[in-house]
């Protein structure tokens, strides 16, 4: 289980973690977690035994004896166990709620059937070439829709800055991040513009982009009370040339803020050359090799690493997914472990009642209702253990919650659904053996001793 574990879990694990060389210590350890472990497990049969009489022990009659406040340890345990196992089961369903909103959201602009490579820095690989060079040979393929050079809209990669403006009540600096771009980047990911319009090449020094957040910032009611108005960039006077929609910036475990664009020809800048592809997936295997053969044609000494952005994007909830990931593991755990206690309990109840069972049968008992029989009172434990775990589940879900600027809310039937599902597989773990007794013949169980 421990090999299946480390390759499931190998991207979570560090690189050499068996090439450790202080063996003699790992085998005391794991040779004391043994000693620990059988000592621990032995104290509920060891304690049971000496507190009832051994003929009653040994027919099983008295395993309830052991109690805490009328409560038997039994009941203590299996509410223990399906109180953690129902946690992690709603974990597990409102984590996956989470990333598949932050994954389909709308954020303010179109990453599909987007392809970006990042641009040689090394003069190794040929970064003195020019990019524009690049996105020239690009655009005569018809597969090809539009190519811009530029930051990735959702992405650490960007530079801050201050942006000054002076009102009628004093001067007013607002701190953002600066995403520097080329002609076309709005077309390649379909960025909405409110007022004004694109950058130019002629606005390099002279001309702004900016969000609705950041209009805010400066007081404006309206995007097109903005366009046309200075401000100051670097000491330069600069217009706000356009308002673009607000879009995330990082994910959406960061609120909107404030942003701005500006053109640039610097390819230090630049960073990223970013291609959307024609619509029909059909023709994007050709549009690739024909970018590939392009950009060995620049750039012959640097490697060809294309991705597609919304998997890029995805990256950026990595962490959230590694978390999700190991949740899943831990639910399937402990609803297993959870499921063969209660098999082996039921089966205890079934044995101890096995005359029970046959004089039901005898007087006119249905399998149906000998199989609730041994079930509802397990089935009442694990109803107490789901009333339990759904405040605890609560809080920690809504916990992890707050690290999302934008996030799901919560909802009852997160918590029902998990319940009844809960309740179904605990039920036919049961199941099996209930039926089995419920099936047998009472002749035969009668004279079971």
């Amino acid at each position: 289980m421990v090999k299946i574990f480390e390759l499931t879990f190998s991207s979570y694990l560090p690189e050499n973690i068996n090439a450790y060389s202080d063996s003699l210590p790992v085998f005391i350890f794991l040779l004391g977690l043994i000693i620990l472990l059988t000592l621990i497990s032995s104290l509920y049969p060891a304690y049971l035994i000496n507190k009832v009489h051994v003929v009653e022990a040994i027919k099983i009659h008295a395993a309830d004896k052991i109690s805490f406040g009328g409560i038997s340890l039994r009941k203590i345990l299996i509410v223990f166990q399906f109180v953690i196992a129902q946690a992690f089961v709603v974990l597990t369903v409102i984590m996956g709620l989470q990333l598949q909103h932050a994954l389909n959201s709308d954020v303010g602009f179109q990453d599909d059937a987007v392809i970006t490579l990042k641009l040689p820095y090394k003069k190794a690989e040929d970064s003195g070439k020019s990019p524009f060079l690049l996105k020239e040979l690009l655009q005569k393929y018809p597969e090809i829709d539009q190519v811009s050079l530029g930051h990735l809209p959702m992405n650490n990669d960007q530079w801050g800055n201050n942006i000054v403006m002076q009102s009628d009540t004093g001067q007013i600096m607002v701190n953002m991040p600066f995403k520097y771009i080329e002609e076309n980047y709005l077309d390649v990911f379909r960025m909405k513009l409110l007022a004004g319009r694109a950058l130019k090449l002629s606005d390099t020094t002279s001309g702004i982009l900016v969000n609705q957040k950041a209009i805010s910032k400066f007081g404006f009611k309206s995007p097109a009370e903005a366009v046309g108005k200075t401000v100051s960039v670097n000491d330069r006077p600069t217009t706000i040339v356009g308002v673009l929609a607000d879009f995330h910036n990082f994910n959406l475990h960061a609120p909107l803020e404030p942003l701005a664009m500006q053109i640039s020809t610097n390819k230090g800048t630049l960073q990223n050359i970013n291609i959307k592809l024609n619509g029909d997936p059909k023709k994007w295997h050709q549009a690739i090799a024909s970018i590939k053969t392009e950009w060995e044609n620049v750039y012959p000494n640097a490697p060809f690493t294309y991705q597609f952005y919304d998997e890029r994007i995805k990256e950026l909830y990595e962490k959230d997914y590694r978390f999700y990931k190991i949740i899943n593991l831990s639910t399937s755990i402990t609803i297993l472990l959870s499921c063969l206690g209660l098999i082996g309990l039921v089966t205890l109840t079934t044995h101890q009642r096995t005359k029970e069972i046959g004089i039901r049968k005898i007087l006119g008992s249905t399998v149906s209702g000998i199989v609730l029989l041994l079930s509802k009172d397990y089935i009442k434990l694990i109803v107490i253990s789901i009333l339990i775990a759904t405040p605890i589940a609560w809080l920690a879900i809504d916990k992890w919650l707050t690290d999302f600027a934008f996030k799901i809310e919560l909802s009852w039937w997160m918590f029902i659904i998990p319940a009844i599902v809960t309740i179904g597989v605990a039920f036919l773990a049961m199941s099996y053996q209930s039926v089995s007794a419920a099936r047998a013949n009472p002749v035969d169980s009668l004279r079971d001793e």
